[in-house]
């Protein structure tokens, strides 16, 4: 990537990694320049390599299994004359967990992903626990998971990508309350971010007067600039004194070098272990001013540990030719400091990220906005730490005001530290670290800043900054949760009442028939038989897995056995997949307790419930309901309805596996709705559905034909997807089989990027044209547009609805994914619950609201929060997780890896894919779209309303609990 600074070493570029979506380490020439060419841009590259762990790392998960009942099992398959003896000793965990020879008796807890499927297939007798000694990774702010995403990128670089969604709360305290922004169309391609274009993440650190004053002749006089450039928006912070060894500092040191930051270490330490150089920052307390003199070679950079006027004084004296920079507190008056004559400040909280006056992102803001109501904000380079210990904390903690963040306790985390308790200060902190080889230490914290920079690269790229200086103070380029909610939920009451005949208190769908228009399905589940007579060994060994895991799966919600411990997450409770999978298949809510409305996110649809009508307000129990939506609203083109304010959302070839979308197709054919191709093709055995199959045409075009978009009643413009905002689509080789690559065109086990945004979109009036032209291919379709959810996500729609789209279809940020860089799924674009009312309230300013459908996406998970997305503003919404948890999904984000998913969904492995017949997932989807249906026919019914499209908009039927804990 190019940066304007001084070019220091050879040009090379990275040979882009398409299977991990960063920089690989092997390097190519960059493009050839005429011997007397000069440029100011060097490609910037941070050489990642493998840096494996020296100390145990606790996994994970935990396999506990009971030997005696598995050794029966295994007994009585193998005395069946009828079963194989392959079929007898075919174990249930494709990622190797009873690999050895004694299978279960000695599990691998390495290997295990925490899928849930041998806990599944026999939960008589093997559970997955969660791992208790990870509980001891981190401390009180550091969180174990939080440890284990350093442990992966500092050993090996790369960007973490995993499958499925965002599984953590809906929002929270500090960064966590934040989301960063994107932009929808006009901004550079997000595939040229890593090698095409000139992508900057250079700052500048030092002195910046104003403005310059000339002499006569044109030369500078008075102050001029005193700056130099870092690569990284990112320095090393100096360490806690309980961990200030020399093989650490050693470390921080050659990092920084390897890198080109900056490593701050204490003046004294630096003495003694003759730590100098352009890399090294020395730290120097008032009374150590002399000592830095005497370092055997000038620095580029000095901070005075504490404000000390003479002290102050007295380096620029002695250092002439250093910047002298100085750390203090965020309590500190730093206005006044830059009237002292300061320009450079190192602004300390605590390694929690706290201050006194309260958490630093707010703290920096208030900095910064001082500074910049001062008129010196442009003279001053602010560097701050405490609490930035994730990729996605250094654009924030930029966006809130900082040039530049220092860190601390996530190189630590990096290096396999253990924390005795909470480490708060550099004074305070105990933390034990294993032994320090040099070269594996300056791996892995490079390792750590390439990961890091790939990532700020990501998030820029889905802004379309290319310069992240201009990143800074950029308030407008992020989304605060605490003013999203307001403007989202300030006008619903703040309180709720429970009792007879509320939402969280309703038992009346149960047993309901519809009373609307109708669809005929079957509900229940078919019988499966494991094996018929003239079966194959392979068909066999499927057979009995399938058959164990339906069991399962009907045996894991009464509780007999326990659930798994590891099942469920906030976003999705084990109470909400265990419920999901009983609706698809009895057909109705579940009646023995289990939580089948909220979950656990403490936010967003989870903290919004119905107002509690009386029941003289109800609708009469035989009263028709109508629950049907029209899919164009315009006084033009086809008249389309659907009976249900919902439809199958896009998923991949690829992503998924053929038999899935072929169950989803049967199940939209049943229910007269639509089910979406995704953009990995259409596959020939769609076609006999096409009246139901929704084509999509990505950014990618892969499998994009004339005659697909002929066969489809609706064509699908995905700009963004809500899960990967600005990042286009995202196949791991591993699952870009022969087969996929067919029918995308594209070349075997080679990942697939899909560009972003349109190469021949960057504006409404190219928008219109790509419309245009899918009316053209196909006059009788009806085109919806598919977009994330940006702070202008309201514009995007009026623009979209001008451009001639039939369907505005909004993906909110916590949808679920084949694959996505992790650092997407929480953090870039706002939830779904939030984006819904501002684009009502848009189109109803503007006028045509009436004239246009609106759909939602993007953790959309039962029918509470269709109802309550309904109510928030739009027509209806579009289902994706939900449904292939219905068919066995068990939230363990493995999407994207090897074989792909162990229950046969997001894989096309030609043996797990058959996990699914088509016919029974057809059936399961069918039976949960009912229960679906009686639950917001019951819905609508308390609330007094004889049709859905009546609770549109209708946010005076909600009520907003708030957060708790205050947050």
């Amino acid at each position: 990537m190019a940066e304007a600074r001084a070019v220091e070493r050879p040009l090379t570029e990275p040979a882009h990694d398409a299977a991990q979506g960063s920089p690989a380490t092997k390097l190519r020439p960059a493009q050839a320049r005429l011997p007397d060419e000069a440029s100011p841009y060097e490609r910037v590259h941070i050489e990642v390599r493998p840096a494996p762990e020296i100390a145990d790392h606790p996994t994970r998960f935990r396999v506990k299994v009971k030997k005696h009942k598995l050794l029966a099992l295994v007994l009585r398959e193998v005395i069946d004359p009828q079963t194989p003896m392959v079929v007898a000793l075919s174990r249930p965990c494709v990622y190797g967990v009873y690999g050895r020879a004694v299978g279960g008796l000695a599990p691998i807890h390495a290997k295990c992903v925490g899928c849930l499927r041998c806990s599944t297939q026999y939960p008589e007798f093997i559970t997955i626990v969660p791992n208790p000694k990870r509980a001891e990774l981190g401390d009180g702010y550091l969180r174990p998971d939080w440890v284990d995403t350093i442990n992966y990128e500092a050993g090996v670089g790369h960007v973490p990508v995993r499958g499925a969604g965002y599984r953590g709360e809906f929002g929270g305290a500090g960064w966590d309350g934040m989301w960063t922004d994107m932009s929808e169309i006009v901004r550079p391609t997000r595939d040229g971010i890593h090698g095409r274009e000139f992508i900057s993440t250079s700052v500048d650190i030092g002195e910046k007067p104003s403005f310059l004053r000339l002499d006569g002749s044109g030369q500078a006089v008075g102050s001029v600039p005193r700056v130099f450039s870092l690569p990284v928006p990112f320095l090393f912070d100096s360490p806690p004194r309980s961990a200030e060894s020399q093989a650490l500092l050693a470390i921080l040191a050659g990092s920084a070098q390897r890198v080109g930051t900056l490593a701050i270490v204490p003046v004294e330490a630096a003495a003694r272990h003759d730590l100098h150089g352009t890399h090294v920052a020395p730290l120097v307390t008032p009374g150590e001013v002399a000592r830095a003199a005497a370092l055997t070679s000038a620095p580029r950079l000095v901070f005075l540990d504490g404000w000390d006027e003479i002290a102050y004084g007295e380096l620029r004296r002695r250092l002439p030719g250093a910047l002298i920079g100085v750390r203090v507190g965020f309590e500190e008056d730093v206005a006044a400091l830059v009237r002292a004559g300061v320009r450079i400040f190192h602004l300390v909280a605590n390694y929690h990220g706290r201050t006194a006056a309260g958490f630093v992102a707010d703290r920096i803001q208030d900095v910064h906005r001082r500074l910049v109501e001062e008129g010196v904000r442009e003279e001053v380079t602010l560097i701050g730490s405490g609490g930035v210990v994730l990729a996605e904390h250094v654009p924030k903690a930029i966006i809130c005001g900082l040039d530049a963040v220092a860190l601390d306790t996530a190189l630590l985390a990096a290096l396999q530290a253990r924390f005795a308790g909470d480490a708060l200060t550099r004074e305070t902190a105990e933390v034990r670290l294993p032994r320090l080889p040099l070269a594996w230490g300056v791996q892995r914290l490079t390792n750590l800043a390439g990961s890091w920079r790939d990532q700020l690269l990501e998030v820029m790229g889905a802004m379309g900054l290319r310069e992240v200086r201009r990143l800074r103070g950029e308030l407008g380029r992020c989304m605060f949760q605490r003013d999203l909610e307001r403007e989202a939920f300030g006008e619903i009451p703040s309180s709720v009442v429970r009792g007879p005949g509320s939402e969280e208190s309703s038992r009346g769908a149960e047993g309901q028939r519809s009373r609307g228009e109708g669809v005929a399905v079957t509900v229940g589940e078919r019988e499966h038989h494991p094996w018929a007579k003239d079966a194959t060994v392979e068909e066999k060994v499927v057979a009995k897995h399938r058959s164990a895991i339906r069991r399962g799966f009907a045996v894991l919600p009464t509780l007999a056995f326990g659930r798994p411990p590891a099942l469920g997450d906030a976003r999705w409770s084990d109470d909400l997949i265990l419920a999901t999978w009983l609706q698809a298949r009895t057909g109705a809510p579940p009646e023995d307790g289990l939580e089948h409305r909220v979950g656990r996110s403490n936010g967003g649809f989870d903290r919004l419930s119905f107002v509690v009508r009386p029941r003289d307000a109800w609708l009469p129990e035989r009263a028709a309901v109508d629950t049907s939506i029209a899919l164009n609203r315009r006084p033009y083109d086809r008249r389309l309805e659907i009976p249900i304010p919902w439809y199958g959302g896009g998923m991949s070839f690829g992503s998924v596996s053929e038999q899935v979308m072929r169950s989803r197709a049967m199940n939209a054919r049943n229910w007269r709705t639509f089910t979406s191709t995704g953009e990995g093709g259409y596959p020939a055995s769609l076609l006999p559905l096409r009246n139901h199959v929704i084509t999509q045409v990505a950014t990618g075009m892969f499998g994009v034909r004339e005659e697909t978009i002929q066969a489809a009643p609706i064509v699908e413009l995905k700009y963004a997807q809500g899960a990967k905002p600005g990042l286009g689509g995202h196949l791991l080789g591993d699952k870009a089989t022969t087969v996929v690559a067919q029918m995308r065109e594209s070349v075997p086990w080679v990942s697939l990027f899909s560009p972003f945004p349109f190469h021949s979109v960057y504006s409404v009036e190219d928008h219109k044209k790509h419309i245009d032209w899918i009316k053209t291919v196909n006059p009788g379709a009806l085109v919806s547009v598919k977009v994330s959810t940006p702070t202008d996500v309201d514009m995007v729609a009026v623009g979209s609805y001008y451009a001639g789209a039939h369907i505005i279809h909004i993906d909110g940020s916590y949808g679920g994914t084949g694959a996505a860089p992790e650092i997407a799924k929480k953090n870039i674009a706002m939830p779904i619950e939030l984006a819904i009312p501002r684009v009502h309230r848009f189109l109803v300013q503007e006028g045509i609201r009436d004239e246009v459908t609106l759909m939602a996406s993007g953790g959309i998970r039962t029918a509470h929060d269709i109802a309550k997305a309904i109510a928030l503003g739009a027509d209806g919404v579009i289902l994706g997780t939900a449904e292939l948890v219905a068919l066995g999904c068990t939230r363990c984000s493995n999407c994207e890896r090897g074989r792909g998913c162990p229950f046969g969904l997001t894989t096309t492995d030609p043996e797990l894919s058959q996990f699914v017949e088509p016919e029974w997932g057809a059936e399961r989807l069918g039976n949960l779209y009912r229960s679906y249906q009686l639950q917001l026919e019951d819905t609508l019914r308390r609330l007094g309303l004889g049709s859905v499209r009546e609770l549109r908009g209708r946010t005076d039927l909600l009520v907003y609990r708030g957060r708790e804990n205050g947050r």
